[in-house]
C-alpha cells in the first residue's frame, strides 16, 4: 500500500495542476479509479503517452556564482503527480525483484559514502602491497548534484 509519507506535501504540480494535497483529500471514488487505472496499465502493459509529460524548470546550483552560466544550472522535471503514484505502486509491488549486490553503494538505502571509501581504500591497500598496479578514475559529480560534500 501507497504510504501517504510518499510523496511530499511541499512539492509542485505537474502540467495538470495536480498536487498531493489534491489526491490526499479527494473523494475516494477518484481512488478507486486510479486502482483501476493502474491495474489495467499493469495488465494490458500500455502506459499512456501523456505519463511522460513534464515541466523542466531549471534551478540555480550556487545563487552566488555566475547565474548568467549553464553550468550554473540543474534541470528539474514536475512530472504528473498520478504518475508518481504509480511509480511508487510498482515500487512497492515489485521491490522485492530489486537486489543489489552488497558491494553496491550508490542509489541504496543505508547506504553511506564512508562504507564506499573504506572498501576502496582496503582494495587499493591490498593490491598494491601485493605489487598490483591499481588504477583509478573519478567523476566530477558537482555537475550532476547541488553539492557533494568532500571530506576534509
Amino acid at each position: 500500500m501507497l504510504r501517504k509519507s510518499s510523496l511530499k506535501f511541499n512539492k509542485a504540480g505537474g502540467i495538470d495542476g495536480l498536487t498531493k494535497v489534491c489526491i490526499s483529500f479527494c473523494n475516494p471514488a477518484v481512488l478507486v479509479h486510479l486502482k483501476l487505472l493502474f491495474n489495467m496499465i499493469c495488465l494490458h502493459g500500455f502506459v499512456s503517452d501523456s505519463f511522460g509529460i513534464g515541466i523542466i524548470i531549471r534551478v540555480v546550483k550556487d545563487r552566488l556564482g555566475d547565474i548568467c552560466s549553464a553550468d550554473n544550472y540543474r534541470p528539474i522535471t514536475r512530472s504528473l503527480v498520478v504518475f508518481k503514484i504509480f511509480e511508487y505502486c510498482l515500487l512497492h509491488k515489485y521491490e522485492h525483484f530489486l537486489y543489489s549486490d552488497e558491494s553496491q553503494f550508490g542509489f541504496k538505502k543505508n547506504s553511506v559514502c564512508l562504507q564506499a571509501l573504506f572498501v576502496l581504500s582496503q582494495a587499493v591497500v591490498y593490491f598494491s602491497t601485493h605489487g598490483s598496479t591499481v588504477y583509478m578514475a573519478s567523476l566530477d559529480a558537482s555537475k550532476a548534484f547541488d553539492r557533494v560534500h568532500t571530506p576534509v
